[in-house]
Formats: C-alpha cells, structure tokens, sequence
C-alpha cells in the first residue's frame, strides 16, 4: 500500500473527531516530511476537543498554554518528536499514568507510557521525529483507547 493511500486511509479513520478544517492541516502533515509542532498542537488539541475549530494553527500555543498545559519548548515550524507529542496527548487526554509519570510527568516518562498502552508504532524512540502517516495513526489509537474508556 503506498503512503499517500495509507495516510487518507488513517485521515478517514480520525476524521470524526477532527472537523473538516483541519482535513487541510492532517492531509499536509501525511503527505509532507512530518507535522510540525504547531500542526501537532492544533491537530491533538482539537481531536482532544481543547481547542476550537475556528482557531489558528499559530494561536494553538497560546491558547494551549492558557489552558495550563506544558507544551513542547522546539518552535512551532520544527518538527515534533515523539516525546512531546506523547506527553501533549497524555495531558490533553488524561491519559492513565503509571507511577513514574504521575511522579516525574515529562516528555520521556509519557513517551513510555504511550508505549505501553499500544499508542505508538514499534520502533519509535522519544527523540525520533514524527512521521505523518505515523500522527494519523497515533491520533486513531488515541481515540480508539478514549472510546474504550468507562
């Protein structure tokens, strides 16, 4: 299966929690190098339900922060790895923590609690940046595991 049909297979699969303006951010992020972390912002803020459809991809630092989360200190236009990305997810959607990351909550500990709850693909390491068609997937596990919650 080639990438572009593997990521508008995944982009299908989380688009219902994702409105159609950000189709537009989700298609770029698969078919590109990778999501950027502004992109990774505003594509799990809104899948999250924490940010609105309306907003900008560069107001979602902004309104993140405003809401108390600790986000990723790379630039919003580098590309995000996956330990930030684990621990904006793990706060943006609660996230059970084992004790390591109720204790120490940072990208790395999230990152291995991600892993262990089958959210990332095999592979993945904190630091490695992340592939588009990887955000997609990582995005339909997250819903997925939400859905599965009581």
């Amino acid at each position: 299966m080639n990438m572009r049909a593997l990521a508008a297979l995944c982009l299908i699969s989380c688009a219902a929690s994702l409105s159609a303006q950000y189709g537009k951010i989700a298609e770029a992020a698969a078919g590109g190098e990778g999501p950027s972390v502004g992109e990774s912002l505003l594509l799990v803020g809104a899948a999250a339900g924490s940010l609105e459809p309306e907003l900008r991809a560069e107001d979602a630092r902004a309104a993140l922060g405003r809401l108390g989360f600790r986000l990723p200190r790379a630039a919003d236009g580098e590309r995000i790895s996956w330990g930030d990305l684990a621990f904006l997810a793990a706060q943006l959607y609660d996230l059970p923590g084992g004790f390591a990351y109720r204790a120490f909550p940072s990208p790395r500990t999230a990152f291995k609690e991600a892993l262990g709850l089958g959210l990332l693909p095999p592979g993945a390491r904190p630091s490695d940046q992340v592939g588009g068609a990887d955000l997609l997937f990582f995005l339909r596990r997250l819903e997925e595991s939400k859905a599965a919650r009581p």
